[in-house]
């Protein structure tokens, strides 16, 4: 691949200037460190996280660094033999050493803005470009711009949620650690009957079409039900030999209300809503990712196993967990129903589950059930669907493709069958563990008072009790008093640890 760059020469004060091919210099030909500085102070001092279109010589990214040195910085150029061209120029490796500085060609620059971002620890992203840089090649520079939306528009989903769930996901963790520490071990393996297929229930409108086909056929299949479907299955006499919770909200408890008899096997995400999992004796913690649980997990003596297990959540949903539950299982055959990610003939879940109750319950004649409904339709703007009478969302529609990708990363086959999915494993493998064993609570707090006494933070670089507050903070920054709003990361830090110290002793 031909770089864009042509050959490097001297600006009138002797710093090296890379050239395009069209013979345009990528920066000022007579002082480009005074351009670089002139640049960087249009940004306030506070400012943490930059993306440049355009990295050249390197001379913005070193006035940014001098100009505070906890920043980082993600530089783009176009394409990797660009980037190797640039390295050429004497100055440009020692600054690329400093590990507060990427660059990256554009077809990687999502994926860098996606694992290096964090909105918790840098605040607000800024965004500047080499003006000669976007002039050499609009195209390219359009190009850049997409993409650092696409980028933030992932980043912003998933802070946003950290935001909203940062504090309830800490308490609810610490809860069912302690619970955890009091709960036998739960030898699950030799009741799953690997023979059958896997009944993956998930809550969309087409559960209430497979109902007589589960009914007739129910001694066929392993049934593993998300938590909203499990009371839609009980509705109808169904009795699941699983069910799978991860939601961290205290209404999720309504979805075991119902139960005169508890599951043979709850599973149940370490973040969850801490009353679920007190309620039943056969429990097996899981986790989607949260790094409070991750970090807890490591504070466990070496060589005992893992007190809960990693499942994929795919863009946080439940129903990708209990598909994923069911591989590690080792199921070769799952069959699943009520992923519509649509809302066909408009409706937006199966009859029986806790919103029938709560809906129907709080009626009156001015205010019908269906208009409660109807508000849960329209909540987010419609879009086209599979088909004239099931419209979607931009939302569902990232399930569906969360949903595809686990299929395909999990080496399953997939194909619409009988309003559902069947999924199949192109190749036999070996059951995966599912028995957790006993967490060691008294460890854990030890490791984390430990940590948090000895912790300081460097720019540049998050230890794992840092990571793990990471959510909370995130939280935090909704809360504090405009004064505060730019807090540095090192205050938000000891808010975090002081909360966190005070669930463990509640």
């Amino acid at each position: 691949m031909t770089s864009r760059y042509a050959r490097v020469i001297q600006a009138k004060n002797g710093s090296p200037v890379p050239l395009f091919t069209s013979g345009r210099a990528a920066h000022s030909q007579y002082d480009p460190e005074r351009e670089a500085a002139r640049t960087a102070k249009t940004f306030p001092p506070e400012a943490l996280f930059f993306v440049i279109a355009g990295f050249g010589a390197g001379y913005l990214a070193a006035a940014l660094l001098e100009k505070n040195s906890a920043c980082h910085i993600i530089a783009v150029e176009e394409t990797d033999a660009d980037i190797s061209f640039v390295r050429t120029i004497p100055t440009v490796p020692a600054l690329t050493e400093n590990p507060r500085l990427t660059v990256v060609p554009l077809d990687r620059l999502v994926t860098a803005i996606t694992d290096i971002y964090l909105p918790a620890v840098y605040g607000s992203l800024h965004v500047s470009e080499l003006q000669n840089w976007s002039l050499e090649s609009p195209d390219c520079a359009l190009r850049f711009k997409s993409l650092v939306r696409d980028a933030l528009a992932l980043v912003t989903a998933d802070y946003s949620v950290q935001a909203h769930f940062g504090a309830l996901w800490q308490r609810n963790i610490i809860a069912n650690l302690k619970h955890a520490a009091h709960t036998p071990r739960t030898h699950y393996r030799h009741r799953i009957p690997l023979e059958k297929t896997a009944y993956i229930a998930g809550a969309g409108p087409s559960l209430d079409e497979n109902i007589p086909l589960l009914k007739k056929q129910r001694n066929d299949y392993f049934i593993i039900a998300t938590d909203t479907a499990y009371r839609a299955l009980r509705e109808h006499g169904i009795h699941s030999d699983a069910v799978v919770t991860i939601d961290a909200q205290l209404i999720s408890r309504m979805h075991f209300l119902c139960a005169d008899t508890a599951p043979p096997l709850l599973v149940c995400d370490v973040g969850a809503v801490s009353t679920t999992a007190r309620r039943y004796e056969h429990t097996v913690f899981i986790t989607t990712g949260h790094p409070l649980a991750t970090y807890a997990a490591q504070t466990q003596s070496p060589g005992t196993g893992t007190p809960f297990f990693p499942l994929a959540p795919g863009t946080g949903t439940v129903l990708t967990a209990a598909v994923d539950c069911a591989r590690r299982m080792g199921f070769q055959s799952l069959f699943i129903t009520g992923a519509d990610f649509s809302y066909p003939r408009g409706t937006p879940y199966a009859r029986g589950t806790y919103l029938d109750a709560l809906y129907y319950g709080e009626q009156t004649r001015c205010a019908p059930a269906e208009c409660r409904f109807s508000a849960l339709l329209f909540r987010a703007p419609l879009i086209p669907g599979p088909s004239a009478s099931a419209p979607t969302t931009a939302v569902l529609q990232s399930y569906r493709d969360s949903f595809i990708a686990w299929c395909a990363q999990s080496d399953f086959s997939v194909v619409p069958k009988n309003t559902g999915w069947l999924c199949t494993a192109r190749h036999a493998a070996s059951p995966l563990p599912f028995e957790e064993q006993p967490f060691d609570f008294a460890r854990f707090l030890r490791c984390l008072k430990n940590d948090i006494a000895a912790d300081q933070y460097t720019p540049g670089t998050l230890t794992a009790i840092q990571y793990a507050v990471l959510p909370y903070i995130a939280w935090l920054r909704t809360r504090i008093s405009p004064a505060q709003k730019h807090a540095e990361f090192p205050t938000l830090l000891h808010l975090a640890y002081k909360a966190l110290l005070r669930y463990t002793e509640s």
